[in-house]
């Protein structure tokens, strides 16, 4: 019998005390608040800027800055907490010329991942154990593919019909030469080209000269002394 049995409580699920109620590693997160507060249980006299993460089945893990003490922001504490919160805030995407007018609210909804590192302290604080949020990284919302636009359908050419002619045989009907006439033919073309080109004689026909009127004879005046 169990010293635990007769209350009915199971161990494995009892969270030792001490240390952190998250393991260190990687988490998905959504910011589901985040608020300034005045005052804490540990710091009355601080204002606290706070980031609300849910991060799944591990919880909802809460990241604190200190934005003044007892109202003063220039404090010591205030102004180093202010550089760690302005850090986060540009992580988280926004502008630093934009944080002058950032209303805590605009946070909530912000998705992405971190890191939790557990480290030593510093100085005084060296025996300590602060675990803090590190590597916060919000998703990209991915824009929609546009759709592809519509293929074109290409409308065949129609290929060009070669129609091939048949050739007709054009039958030869005369004769073929024999190898005589062959050399016959050939001989008198031969001598055609060298045989001197005879020149045409052209008879010119005999000018026909006009015939002198014949001379008149003077007919005899008559005398009239005779």
């Amino acid at each position: 019998m169990g010293l635990f049995d007769d209350f009915d409580i199971d161990m494995d699920e009892v969270k030792a005390a001490g240390g952190f109620e998250f393991e260190d590693g990687h988490y998905d997160f959504e910011i589901s608040e985040a608020l300034i507060q005045n005052g804490t249980k540990n710091d009355p006299d601080d204002t606290k800027f706070i980031i609300k993460y849910d991060m799944d089945e591990a919880g909802t893990y809460w990241e604190w800055f200190t934005i003044a003490v007892d109202g003063d922001p220039t404090a010591k504490k205030a102004e180093q907490s202010l550089g760690f919160l302005k850090s986060r805030l540009v992580d988280l995407g926004f502008s630093p010329s934009a944080l002058n007018d950032l209303d805590p609210e605009v946070l909530e909804g912000i998705v992405g991942s971190l890191q939790l590192l557990t480290t030593s302290g510093k100085g005084k604080n060296a025996a300590n154990k602060y675990q803090n949020v590190r590597n916060v990284k919000v998703a990209v919302e991915e824009e929609p593919e546009p759709e592809p636009a519509p293929k074109r359908t290409r409308v065949a050419k129609p290929k060009a019909i070669e129609v091939e002619e048949a050739e007709e045989e054009v039958e030869d009907d005369e004769p073929e030469e024999t190898d005589a006439e062959v050399k016959q033919r050939v001989a008198a073309k031969q001598a055609a080209r060298t045989a001197p080109a005879k020149t045409a004689t052209v008879k010119k026909a005999p000018v026909k000269r006009a015939a002198k009127p014949a001379e008149e004879e003077p007919e005899d005046e008559e005398n009239p002394f005779a």
